[in-house]
């Protein structure tokens, strides 16, 4: 009788990965870690009562008192948050993903633990530079050097009051948090700035708030201080700015390019205490012309995650379509799985993600999967019993494969308002927000920004695109003017009907958007079983 592997599954959320493990019988979980309440909730309900479930990944730093409480760990799964990043957006006080670091997290429990295997899951462009760490003090620049990126990172461009060269040395001093208003107001006053280019906001946001802009900026000049009396000056002086300019003392463009350049330089002085909060090794600062420039260098995820853990395992890593493992969803993420390199006594066994089953010509369909439920009327409350189903004589092979239960759970919608659903009434199957008429769109701000898969109406006939939080995208069932429920998300994502999800609504819909495909993950399970007996 083969081994019943024991798995760990970080960042879990409601457990897609953990199910399509689960549903070979020759992995049991011990261990998944999720910090969302509601997900939670859904992970407890719907798997084995004896796995653990944690909530504070970071708080995990013991991993000998890890290893004694829940015993020896086969298998490390899990996707890890990853977020892209750019420079450009001048306006960005956040350069650092803390998400990005949740994969060097995920990589600490594979280094410690020694699983004989791990499985990590993440979006596409995973290998992308878009994903990338600044090299920091914590880090090996020297085991890490042929991977790494010379990067300079934008500080400041503009007309500092007392000149470049004075702002590069406010920079370089350690103590830059004197420097700092309130990141709270400061929002806002980016807000006021907002709006000022809009005609009729500026007013709207007076009305609603200005009075309590005034307080909160007296409040900050009242009690601001730092240890260079001529900075202190400039922060009280600027801040009055922006109460004349609310109340409409001053308003002209000298003014507005005096508030602009103030936002400026705070953004300059937040990326310093943030690169320097995070032990970013910080190679030199230069000025030129107007510009503040810090040089650092930067590594990619996937490169940081390949150099790290190739020492001891031999990897295969790559985008996989999940339509090709029998969801009716195109959804395309990045895998990579790892064998450790010491338990590979058979040469000619190959590690490999697998290839699917399925391709163009055969792919499974959102009529495959939700076609079974157009005559059940869904829900609008949580708090509602779930609905019984009768047995159907005629059912596609996936249907039979997912409508497991006599109750149909969390086939729940939001009431639609009148203006969407004249949307709705719009659009054929295939066709998205783009295909609507001009003259109802007119609320949004630029509707050419809008991507297409906001008001995507699901043709029966074909896969779904990438399942993400489906209210929050307004996907519209393929014949019914309604948005698809909870459960037919569910059902593109290929949980079964048994699976029940907990929480709000929307909290159900994200859990949902943010799950691995069951049928994808027992894919990748099932792979894996086949080279761990093999070894």
């Amino acid at each position: 009788m083969r081994e019943v592997y024991s798995v760990v599954d970080l960042f879990s959320g409601a457990g897609g990965l953990s199910l399509g493990f689960e549903q070979t019988n020759k992995f049991e979980v011990k261990v998944a870690i999720e910090k969302h309440s509601a997900a939670q909730l859904t992970y407890k309900a719907n798997h084995n009562s004896n796995v653990t479930v944690l909530d504070d990944i970071l708080s995990i730093t013991d991993f000998e008192d890890f290893n004694f409480r829940f015993g020896q760990i086969d298998v490390v799964i899990g996707g890890p948050p990853c977020q892209g990043f750019s420079n450009a957006n001048r306006q960005k006080f956040d350069l650092i993903s803390q998400n990005n670091s949740l994969v060097k997290k995920y990589i600490e429990f594979v280094e410690k633990l020694k699983p004989k295997a791990f499985v990590i899951e993440n979006v596409p462009m995973f290998k992308s530079d878009v994903h990338r760490f600044y090299l920091s003090d914590n880090d090996d620049q020297e085991f890490l050097k042929d991977y790494l990126i010379d990067e300079k990172i934008s500080l400041y461009e503009g007309d500092f009051i007392y000149g470049i060269e004075e702002l590069k040395k406010m920079v370089e001093e350690d103590e830059v948090q004197q420097f700092l208003i309130e990141k709270r107001l400061l929002k806002d006053l980016i807000l006021l700035i907002s709006k000022a280019k809009v005609e009729g906001k500026l007013n709207d946001l007076i009305q609603k708030r200005g009075k309590q802009y005034i307080e909160n900026i007296k409040n900050t000049i009242a009690r601001y201080t730092c240890k260079s009396d001529y900075f202190e000056n400039y922060i009280k002086y600027s801040l009055k700015l922006f109460i004349d300019f609310i109340t409409k003392l001053q308003s002209d463009r000298t003014i507005l390019y005096a508030m602009q350049e103030f936002i400026k330089v705070q953004r300059c002085f937040y990326i310093m205490q943030e690169l320097r909060s995070n032990s970013i090794r910080i190679i030199n600062i230069d000025t030129k012309g107007k510009k503040i420039e810090v040089h650092v260098k930067s590594i990619t995820v996937y490169n940081y995650l390949i150099k790290k853990l190739e020492v001891i395992y031999k990897i295969d890593s790559g985008v996989i379509n999940a339509a090709l493992f029998g969801a009716p969803q195109k959804r395309k993420r990045f895998f990579a799985l790892g064998i450790r390199k010491d338990l590979i006594t058979n040469k000619e066994i190959e590690i490999s993600l697998p290839r699917g089953l399925f391709n163009e010509g055969n792919y499974r369909t959102v009529g495959d999967a939700i076609g079974d439920l157009v005559e059940i009327n869904p829900q609008y409350e949580t708090t509602l019993p779930a609905i019984p189903l009768v047995k159907l004589e005629k059912m596609s092979d996936l249907t039979k494969l997912l409508r497991d239960s006599d109750l149909l759970h969390n086939h729940i919608i939001t009431q639609t308002r009148a203006h969407i659903l004249k949307r709705f009434e719009q659009l054929k199957q295939g066709q998205n927000f783009h295909d609507l008429d001009k003259s109802i769109i007119n609320t949004y701000a630029d509707p050419s920004r809008t991507q297409n898969s906001i008001y995507k109406r699901l043709d029966f006939n074909a896969p779904s695109p990438t399942v993400t939080n489906a209210r929050k995208a307004m996907w519209i069932h393929p014949t019914i003017n309604r948005a698809i429920s909870i459960r037919e998300a569910a059902r593109l994502q290929t949980f079964p009907d048994s699976f029940v999800f907990k929480g709000s609504k929307d909290a159900q819909y994200q859990q949902v958007g943010n799950a691995v495909p069951p049928i994808m993950s027992n894919a990748i399970a099932r792979q894996l079983l086949n080279i761990l007996t093999k070894l």
